[in-house]
């Protein structure tokens, strides 16, 4: 397994969990907060073994931080900060405002994904090819 594979089929499991709570409200149904609170959940695991895995193991490779490492950190934060702002709506059952945050959300979080999938992944694959299998490990640690 290399960590493109690891990370892809990790994307497509948030994918899910996001899909499901979409889909419950935007058929006004806010009878399963464990859909929200288990979309919360993966996306936190996944941000959290990026940056404290994945991302370290690159920059330390690296000789320090480098640009697309920083750019997936901001860009972290902004689905964060949305995400506070769904959790939010959720509780307060306001689908308006879920969904509008949602649609941002998916915008970033697709074009995020992408650069990761085809650039930040794969450049790890072959940086980190000697520790691929710790490294990996690792963040299976973080993700489940």
């Amino acid at each position: 397994m290399t960590i493109l594979e690891l990370m892809v089929g990790h994307h497509r499991q948030c994918d899910d969990a996001f899909a499901k709570v979409e889909n419950l409200v935007a058929g006004n149904d806010w009878s399963n907060p464990a859909a929200f609170d288990e979309f919360f959940a993966i996306m936190t695991k996944h941000f959290k073994a990026e940056e404290d895995v994945l991302f370290v193991a690159i920059e330390k490779k690296m000789g320090g931080p480098i640009g697309p490492t920083q750019v997936m950190r901001q860009e972290h934060q902004q689905m964060s900060v949305l995400m506070e702002r769904m959790k939010e709506a959720f509780a307060a059952k306001d689908q308006k405002t879920f969904l509008s945050a949602s649609d941002t959300w998916m915008v970033i979080a697709q074009q995020h994904n992408m650069k990761e999938e085809e650039i930040l992944y794969p450049m790890m694959d072959e940086a980190l090819r000697e520790n691929a299998t710790a490294v990996i490990a690792k963040t299976q640690e973080f993700l489940y």
